[in-house]
């Protein structure tokens, strides 16, 4: 029987794994040895990065190395078939009330994109090589990053979308796993296209949840 194997990280458990293996080894080691077996599919998941647009204030800034080389290691991994993405990568959401509302996301999230560049240029090496499937799924946190400037930060990313700001990616030999960040099944988190018309000039996506202050 053909088998799904999965492999879901958090950026912690990166950052406690790459430190027992040596994060500075410029000699770039696959996360794991093995070549790729046709009877199975691997698949590694991460989520939840929160890559944020100002390092004064995002989270997760001192661990962006282990990161970096952590996409890096994957990149040669023989047995890795596709790397998901399962939202919350680039960070709109939590952010101090004195940034003000995002009036451009476009200019928005490829300022993000620039302060966590290294990340940014690791993925999309993946991407280019086109061994290893790339695949991006909104998040709740970066709802309003759009098909179009996903694209123009990943260019060639697959996107699994079902309607705005949620999506379900599914995979497998059957396609009988899905993966999709959950925020669709949060009232907190979903996305809410009926409040705050007046602040999203007609057009809201962002949750309730978006409404803390940091």
């Amino acid at each position: 029987m053909k088998q799904k194997k999965i492999l879901v990280s958090s950026l912690s458990l990166v950052c406690a794994a790459l430190s027992l293996s040596g994060c500075e080894n410029e000699n770039i080691q696959p996360l794991w040895e093995g070549k790729k077996d046709s009877a199975s599919k691997t698949s590694l998941v991460i989520s939840d990065l929160h890559l944020g647009v100002d390092s004064a204030f995002a989270e997760n800034v001192a661990n962006v190395p282990y990161l970096i080389q952590f996409l890096k290691r994957a990149k040669v991994t023989e047995s890795l078939d596709e790397i998901v993405l399962a939202g919350d990568v680039l960070d709109g959401w939590s952010l101090p009330f004195s940034y003000g509302v995002i009036k451009d996301y476009l200019t928005f999230y490829q300022a993000a994109a620039k302060a966590n560049q290294g990340v940014v240029e690791a993925i999309n090496a993946i991407i280019k090589e086109a061994r290893i499937k790339v695949v991006y799924v909104p998040g709740n946190h970066d709802v309003d990053l759009s098909y179009d400037i996903v694209a123009s930060i990943f260019p060639n990313i697959t996107q699994a979308r079902d309607s705005e700001g949620v999506g379900t990616y599914r995979t497998g030999f059957r396609q009988e796993v899905a993966i999709e960040h959950g925020h669709r099944y949060n009232a907190f988190c979903a996305p809410d296209t009926l409040n705050d018309l007046s602040l999203r000039q007609g057009k809201t996506l962002i949750g309730p949840g978006y409404f803390i202050l940091v």
